[in-house]
């Protein structure tokens, strides 16, 4: 019984993670994001997610959970494939019923943009960092239906449950090669696919479903050489391809590196030479692809990827970065992504390391090569600079946990331990009982959007990440058919960066769009962004043509004082308005006001010479004035000019412009 502090310690986390989600479910808010998921679901949701844990528990410390364990990884053992279509079809189910509603995490209408764009031939397709798994989702994308709304959310299902099958598929393989005792297998394979970044495979908008896939194949294959087969050839052009899914994984080039070490102390040195080679002519053959032009390859930015140590950046940089490395924020939002996704992993290694425990011990060739795998990649999480901040942008590391969590499984069984299948089973109980919540709500729209709108905090959000995310949630109305609710969205925004104009010129345009109706707001929205910005000439000039515009409609209405008022408020804004100047000449001259009529016309030919009528309109008052001379010039300028009311007037006195 010497190792029964396991399951003390895993019936503690458990409790103390049960204690977390409650505190999220009271208090959801952006700095506890990573436990705070039920608190945007129903109240019998946090209510089952406590029975859940508590049943864990008492099973795995009353009841006989190994023999129920082991009857079921007989049959997988047995009768894989009965065991595997079984798995398969649950998914399927699961991904059906839990499909995504409200896709606005990650890049989601970013890219789904960017596919229409590409699409219509108005922009290339981007790449960012990513572009193997970029054109990979275009084309299954593009291959099952219209790049449109709404089949394109369809397309994105089907295209994603296919890669889950295939990575389901491959996680098999894979924990069949590391363990060989049949309980700990069908554990490890279970608790591997009830983790957050299934996500991936449940209509998530997002590439990470390629790169995610592939970073499994590769892993299946690097176990499979370190288990004596004969396929290294293999593994440098799928380290090409999942870095070009993905260019973190480039980070796994050590373990690439370890496995060639291997081989080469087999004596297989005709495999390193293929596989290299391989490696080579592929890399060469996505680069001739590419034609040698790395802008077709990777996202060029003048942003650092990477926190910085302090404050004292440049501008670009502030604005893209919520806080420095050093920063506590900095250090919640990375204590709320270890909750979040991996907090079992997560909690048992850092215990092992404190302790010392010798349990850990000794690292064959597959725990040192996961070591190597995922350590590089964890030092770069926590040195990466996270725009959107890891609640939204949560998916950028999710894939690597699949490493973390199949070394923590793998260190765990090798360890002598009597209760190692029970608290197993309660670890993976638990993580599905928690990690359930975060699968339903992304399954439901209105509790989707508040827990988005919950992350919008500037401690751990940057500039950048809060447009975004605004950006985000603007194209998701408008592809809804709701685009009046962008208004609000713009609104909040420009409240919360009042120095920014984009805020402004959003609300502006979706205003002038869909509800041309409301000139107060539109004017509010004018006046607040003229204020931030008074020297901006070609504002106050779109400003000016808006009052124009607006003054107009209340002229058409019969609002003559409104109309007069709004001309005048162009005029101030816009000395060159010569449109405002001659409606509110016409206002004067319809009320026998010619005196003040006259040089508002004036100015307006003055400062449009093409402006018919105004001419038309100074005809006018030369006539009434008894200037007939000068009221024919006019007249037959503007009847040059096209004016139709000029050319019928000298009509009239048979006169011609010709």
């Amino acid at each position: 019984m010497q190792n029964l502090p396991d399951i003390k310690f895993a019936v503690t986390l458990s409790l103390v993670l049960l204690a977390l989600t409650w505190v999220g479910f009271v208090h959801h808010v952006a700095l506890d994001w990573g436990v705070a998921i039920a608190g945007f679901l129903p109240w019998p949701v946090i209510v089952l997610i406590s029975m859940g844990v508590l049943a864990a528990i008492f099973m795995s410390s009353r009841l006989n959970v190994e023999r129920m364990i082991a009857r079921l990884a007989q049959v997988m053992t047995t009768r894989p494939l009965t065991f595997l279509g079984s798995v398969l079809l649950l998914f399927l189910i699961a991904a059906l019923v839990l499909r995504v509603r409200a896709s606005l995490l990650g890049d989601s209408y970013t890219l789904i943009y960017n596919f229409i764009d590409y699409q219509t031939g108005n922009s290339i397709l981007a790449p960012w960092h990513e572009p193997l798994s970029i054109y990979v989702v275009y084309y299954l994308v593009h291959w099952l239906g219209p790049i449109e709304f709404p089949q394109i959310y369809a397309s994105f299902s089907i295209a994603e449950i296919i890669l889950g099958c295939c990575f389901i598929v491959a996680t098999y393989f894979i924990v069949k090669t590391l363990f060989s005792e049949p309980s700990q297998r069908l554990l490890t394979f279970l608790f591997l696919l009830v983790l957050p970044y299934m996500e991936f495979y449940l209509g998530y908008i997002e590439i990470y479903a390629v790169s995610t896939l592939l970073l499994a194949t590769y892993v299946l294959c690097s176990l499979l050489v370190l288990n004596g087969k004969n396929y290294f050839w293999l593994l440098p052009p799928l380290y090409v391809l999942v870095t070009f899914s993905h260019y973190i994984n480039g980070l796994l080039g050590l373990s690439l590196l370890y496995t060639a070490y291997i081989e080469y102390r087999r004596k297989r040195v005709s495999g390193i030479v293929v596989g290299a080679g391989a490696g080579v002519a592929l890399t060469l053959g996505i680069l001739a692809l590419a034609r040698f032009d790395i802008t077709h390859l990777i996202d060029i930015s003048p942003m650092s990827h990477f926190l910085s140590l302090t404050s004292d950046i440049s501008a670009i940089n502030q604005y893209s970065q919520a806080y420095t490395i050093f920063s506590f924020f900095h250090a919640i939002d990375i204590g709320n992504y270890a909750l979040f996704i991996s907090p079992f992993a997560v909690a048992f290694i850092l215990r092992w390391l404190i302790t010392r425990e010798r349990g850990m011990h000794p690292f064959d060739p597959p725990a040192f090569w996961l070591v190597i795998a995922t350590l590089p990649i964890f030092i770069y999480l926590w040195l990466a600079k996270i725009e959107q901040g890891y609640a939204s942008d949560w998916d950028v590391f999710a894939a690597h946990f699949f490493l973390l969590n199949l070394l923590f499984a793998h260190l765990y069984h090798k360890r002598q331990n009597e209760t190692g299948i029970r608290t197993f089973f309660l670890i993976l109980t638990v993580t599905l009982a928690l990690t359930a919540p975060w699968y339903i709500l992304n399954a439901t729209r209105e509790p989707s959007i508040k827990r988005f709108e919950s992350l919008w905090d500037t401690r751990i959000l940057s500039h950048l990440g809060h447009y975004t995310h605004n950006l985000r949630l603007s194209r998701y109305y408008a592809a809804e058919n709701e685009p009046l609710k962008t208004i609000d969205v713009w609104e909040h925004y420009s409240k919360l960066f009042p120095g920014d104009p984009r805020g402004y010129e959003n609300q502006v345009e979706v205003l002038t769009a869909y509800n041309p109706d409301a000139y107060d707001r539109r004017d509010s929205v004018y006046t607040a962004w003229v204020r931030l910005d008074p020297t901006n000439k070609g504002l106050k000039i779109r400003y000016a043509s808006f009052c124009v515009t607006e003054g107009n409609a209340f002229l058409d209405k019969g609002d003559t004082s409104h109309a007069i008022f709004l001309f005048q408020k162009a005029i101030a804004l816009d000395s060159n308005q010569a449109r405002a100047m001659n409606n509110l000449g016409s206002i004067f001259a319809q009320n026998n006001n010619e005196d003040e009529a006259l040089p508002l016309f004036q100015r307006a030919v003055s400062i449009d010479t093409t402006y018919s009528d105004a001419y038309y309109n100074l005809g006018m008052i030369f006539t009434d004035k008894g200037d007939k001379k000068r009221g024919e010039e006019m007249m037959i300028k503007s009847a040059k000019l096209g004016n139709s009311s000029a050319q019928g007037y000298l009509k009239s006195i048979r006169k011609t412009w010709q």
